[in-house]
């Protein structure tokens, strides 16, 4: 399932020296979308098609209204959910529901209701909860921001912080090691060059 994309582990900082991919080694949006929904997305969730066409529209519109490139709210939604609108929530010491797992979002199509179909509204809640400002700051916008970078490891390292925390990058910059996930940085990396496999290189997806 990982398509012509090999996984490559990345180690260290996120920084291009570090070897991590600029951003213009990433895929356009439209390809990135047509090969997850094909590969995962209509395999792996009960979604309608109109369900996967609001999610595409969906991203659009909180990328436009948060200026977070698509590619990066596309690929964590996928590392979180693979796209299923209707994909359970996850309870540790807070709930993550939705597309994204987000930090005490609002929005969900499966808790505490199953909604189906699931409405545009709560694709778009969602999408907005793991993306958009909240009084958290544990969000794409906030983190990205919160990485003090200005080059392509502030996605990185945003990446990390929203799977492991804001405090889970030490002071010698590396994203590999420890976390809740220590692949997660590198998955994300991987998949917006065109990666569709699962975590960690795992071609099970």
């Amino acid at each position: 399932m990982t398509g012509d994309v090999s996984y490559e582990a990345y180690k260290g900082d996120g920084s291009v020296s570090a070897g991590w991919p600029d951003q213009t080694d990433w895929i356009d949006f439209r390809n990135m979308w047509f090969i997850n929904q094909n590969t995962l997305i209509n395999k792996l969730c009960d979604n309608t098609p109109a369900e996967t066409t609001n999610l595409y529209k969906a991203i659009l519109q909180v990328s436009t209204s948060t200026s977070v490139d698509p590619r990066f709210i596309l690929a964590v939604i996928m590392e979180e959910s693979h796209g299923c609108v209707r994909v359970q929530s996850t309870s540790l010491s807070v709930t993550n529901p939705g597309l994204m797992q987000s930090y005490q979002g609002k929005g969900s199509c499966a808790s505490p209701t199953l909604l189906n179909p699931c409405p545009w509204s709560e694709i778009v809640q969602m999408i907005n909860d793991g993306t958009a400002p909240n009084a958290a700051g544990v969000d794409l916008k906030d983190l990205l921001g919160e990485s003090n970078k200005t080059d392509v490891s502030m996605y990185y390292i945003a990446s990390r912080m929203y799977n492991s925390g804001k405090l889970s990058v030490g002071a010698d910059g590396e994203l590999s090691v420890g976390g809740a996930n220590a692949c997660y940085a590198a998955d994300i990396a991987n998949r917006l060059r065109g990666y569709v496999g699962g975590s960690c290189g795992d071609s099970t997806g």
